[in-house]
């Protein structure tokens, strides 16, 4: 490979699928939760509010991604950019060149 190149498609799907992927995860935290609240009424001691602080640690982590992805988006966006008018500068000085 002699230079480099972008798909901008790529890119962009990029995000997407993490954020699709964050989507799931959180699916299933929410999933297991419906399971457990149906039998943990009948839990003793501290595994209940062991489970709760465990639970909310999840939640917590969904948030912290869906954060840290949409700063990498916006980052992910800028470079895309900067790029394709990279791309489009060098084209014309190309074109003028004819």
């Amino acid at each position: 490979m002699d230079g480099f190149e972008i798909k901008y498609s790529g890119a962009d799907d990029a995000g997407i699928d993490l954020r699709r992927q964050t989507d799931i995860i959180e699916q299933a935290i929410n999933e297991l939760d419906a399971k457990v609240q149906a039998v943990k009424s009948d839990w003793i001691g501290e595994a209940s509010e062991q489970y709760d602080q465990r639970l909310l640690s999840w939640r917590r982590n969904v948030a912290d991604m869906r954060a840290l992805l949409g700063h990498a988006q916006v980052s992910l966006g800028d470079i895309t950019e900067r790029y394709r008018r990279g791309d489009l500068q060098e084209a014309g000085n190309w074109n003028a060149r004819r």
